[in-house]
């Protein structure tokens, strides 16, 4: 069944569990203030109905009439505080069809500039009919538990995984561990097939003494040695040379070093001719100029000048 189009101007009354006995008085489900104040005066209601009979007398003439009033009082408040109670449930709910409807139309309500009552709350909104309200609920809830589903998943994934992860890591602790115990020992380069002679000659520099070692030994013995009164031991004499030649790299050094000295003369600016004194130009006209001894005494004669 379609229903009728939706009057603008029309105020619908609003949806409840258990406040419909107030009638057109509920309040908008979007005002929680309004809601839990109506159903606190339903339950203090429901409270004094239950407790008036108490105080009705008993009245021996009329004994049934006073059994019947007790108990109609006390059911009348039974009831009262049932619905108070089943309203404060529902508005306990996560998700709620009706409030998140009444919100929405609140909201357009005013953007649009209409003047929206605190309680009622805007006119031309019709609620949505309970079946719709309790499909959309259900929907609501199936979706949690679909999520709670996959979230238990994920968490066992995580935990195999934390688990894995320990595992690898502990595994690769002892390996490095092992690694680095067998390097040190040099057992690695031994015991590991695929190592070259390559990594096994540069492993041998430390663990036993090369060549290079054994020279720089008897270079430390004859450096020792010289410091006592054997200088003039002719075993020594021969054996300092071929000693010093082994270590020495200034043979390499001249064979990848290529030097060209060249002698610049002293540049002369241009008060310098007038300090050169008279013999100093005789000598170079003669030809018997002594350059280093000119270019002294042309040093001096600047030095004076710039005292």
């Amino acid at each position: 069944m379609i229903p009728p189009p939706v009057d603008p101007n029309k105020r619908y009354p609003n949806p409840s569990f258990g406040l419909d006995i107030w009638g057109p008085l509920i309040p908008a489900n979007d005002c929680r203030t309004c809601l839990y104040t109506l159903s606190g005066l339903q339950l203090l209601g429901g409270l004094y109905f239950f407790w008036l009979p108490q105080r009705i007398p008993r009245d021996t003439p009329h004994v049934w009439r006073a059994r019947a009033l007790k108990l109609t009082g006390m059911m009348t408040g039974f009831y009262l505080m049932f619905l108070s109670g089943l309203e404060l449930v529902r508005l306990q709910l996560p998700y709620d069809p009706w409030q998140v409807d009444a919100a929405a139309a609140r909201a357009k309500a005013e953007k649009q500039g209409e003047k929206v009552s605190w309680w009622f709350g805007p006119r031309g909104y019709r609620p949505v009919e309970y079946s719709t309200w309790k499909e959309r609920v259900d929907g609501q809830f199936e979706k949690g538990e679909e999520f709670h589903k996959l979230r238990q998943q994920r968490e066992r994934r995580l935990d195999i995984a934390r688990t894995g992860y320990t595992e690898i890591r502990e595994r690769n602790r002892e390996v490095s561990r092992a690694i680095i115990e067998q390097g040190l020992t040099g057992a690695f380069f031994k015991d590991t097939p695929a190592a070259t002679e390559n990594e096994k000659q540069k492993h041998a520099v430390f663990e036993e003494n090369t060549p290079i070692d054994d020279k720089l030994e008897r270079t430390k013995e004859w450096s020792s040695e010289g410091k006592h009164e054997n200088k003039g031991d002719d075993h020594d004499e021969e054996e300092r040379p071929l000693e010093w030649e082994d270590i020495s790299p200034w043979d390499d050094l001249k064979e990848e070093t290529d030097v060209q000295i060249r002698l610049i003369p002293h540049s002369v600016n241009s008060a310098a001719p007038d300090a050169i004194n008279v013999e100093t130009k005789e000598a170079a006209a003669s030809g018997d100029l002594d350059i280093p001894s000119a270019f002294i005494s042309i040093e001096e004669d600047d030095k004076k000048e710039e005292f």
